[in-house]
């Protein structure tokens, strides 16, 4: 993005402590349902920096975007937070999403519903559209943007369909047979 600048102090610390806990939380939802209590603690402590986010900055909202590698936070850059954001960026890419907008007041039934599309295992990012999924469970306060050309070769499935338990396709793939002996 021309002309941004970079996150310093308070701003910059609490920015990477909810987009750590993010990435965080997305990778727990990937492997525990979310009526666990381990997604459960991972989401409330995502929904506690964000809203901490949002009281130390003064923002109404919280627009992300990976923009050539860097990580854009409104309009400014968050430096490298040492790898720890590499999942957000594999989220990003298989979701094709060029940024996420958080709006204050985030529930937290929209950040979980959020983060288990993000979850979503990449070969089943692209069987719908983020945002349908997101309305369709009745999210107002967390806005995706996907890449255009994505859009248009989307499979059209009920949007619904792209929560899934992640071994769940696993169980209609058809058995593997023996190669028959050569005769």
């Amino acid at each position: 993005m021309p002309g941004a600048t970079t996150l310093s102090g308070r701003t910059r610390e609490a920015s990477a402590r909810f987009m750590t806990a993010l990435a965080q939380t997305i990778k727990v939802i990937s492997l525990y349902k979310v009526g666990h209590p381990v997604p459960t603690s991972a989401i409330q402590e995502t929904w506690n920096h964000l809203h901490e986010l949002f009281i130390v900055t003064g923002w109404d909202e919280l627009a992300v975007g990976l923009e050539g590698g860097r990580w854009i936070v409104n309009t400014s850059t968050l430096e490298d937070t040492g790898g720890a954001l590499e999942l957000l960026s594999m989220v990003f890419r298989s979701h094709a999403l060029t940024s996420v907008t958080f709006e204050s007041p985030v529930r937290i039934y929209e950040l979980t519903a959020f983060c288990e599309m993000a979850s979503t295992p990449p070969n089943r990012a692209y069987e719908t559209d983020a945002s349908e999924l997101l309305k369709e469970r009745g999210v107002k306060h967390v806005k995706v943007n996907v890449e255009h050309f994505v859009r248009a070769r989307r499979v059209r499935q009920p949007a619904s369909a792209m929560i899934e338990s992640p071994l769940a396709g696993l169980a209609r793939r058809p058995a593997a047979r023996p190669a028959a002996p050569d005769a």
